[in-house]
């Protein structure tokens, strides 16, 4: 009988350990940042190219995306592995049943289906318009949490706690590189005198010199784009979650979601 104990204890322990592993375990991949890194091209004469490399888990999970020529490859990998991407297989339709095949053609056709009325007449048969009422139920309560928002007593200092919150954000999700330049213009010479005074006066109050840097060209016959983009960061779902976490377990936040959930 202690045997028996014994081994029950040791499972239950096992059990416990094993959750909290678990736990550990996805406390540190959380942490763990993906970095990344974009890197873009337009206005160029063989069109507009993209690339976007992302890494996890020390480059053990990495993935490139290419876009160039008006196609886009991408590359997935798990260590040396390959991520093999799904294809939807055309299935011939003569190794298909007629049951099939008819529900087939259903499928493509539908306005092939007809049903015999009592004068021997064929008539399309009414289709319920579950799509356009399901919708507008969504739309009600929308704007009935809309309302409920607006009208809420304790607004200003949940508009104050998510504000606060986003700057956080900002900070967090905020790459460490940013780099465009580029030659922009425009058909009229003066709508782009009238963007380069938006944007000196944008640059000058926001200190956006030292990430663009563009210049006009009043010249052009055409509206002129050319663009070089880089940007690199990381980003922690951990940190990331923190503030989302420490913003819904507010007193007046967890209130409110909870009156717009009931």
């Amino acid at each position: 009988m202690a045997t028996v104990l014994w081994v029950i204890l040791w499972i239950f322990v096992g059990l416990i350990g094993l959750f909290i592993g678990v736990v550990l375990l996805a406390i540190l991949l959380a942490a763990l940042p993906v970095s990344y890194r974009i890197e873009a091209r337009t206005g160029e004469e063989g069109g507009s190219v993209a690339r976007v490399h992302v890494r996890y888990l020390f480059g053990l999970v990495r993935a490139r995306y290419v876009y160039e020529k008006g196609t886009g490859e991408l590359d997935a990998r798990v260590a040396w592995i390959k991520v093999p991407r799904g294809k939807k297989k055309d299935i011939p339709a003569e190794s298909l049943t007629p049951q099939d095949q008819n529900k087939a053609s259903h499928a493509k056709h539908p306005d092939s289906i007809r049903t015999q009325s009592n004068d021997g007449h064929m008539v399309q048969p009414a289709k319920p318009d579950s799509t356009g009422s399901s919708l507008k139920e969504k739309l009600q309560k929308i704007k009935s949490n809309i309302s409920m928002v607006k009208d809420y007593p304790n607004r200003q200092i949940i508009t104050a706690l998510t504000l606060r919150t986003l700057r956080k954000l900002a900070k967090i999700l905020k790459p460490k590189h940013i780099k465009i330049a580029g030659v922009l213009g425009f058909t009229d010479p003066a709508i782009t005198g009238l963007f380069f005074a938006a944007y000196e006066a944008a640059a000058e109050a926001l200190r956006l010199r030292k990430h663009i840097q563009l210049s006009g060209n009043f010249d052009t016959q055409q509206t002129h784009i050319s663009l070089q983009i880089s940007i690199r960061g990381r980003i922690s779902l951990a940190r990331t979650a923190l503030p989302l976490i420490g913003l819904a377990l507010k007193k007046p936040v967890r209130k409110l979601i909870g009156d717009l959930i009931s």
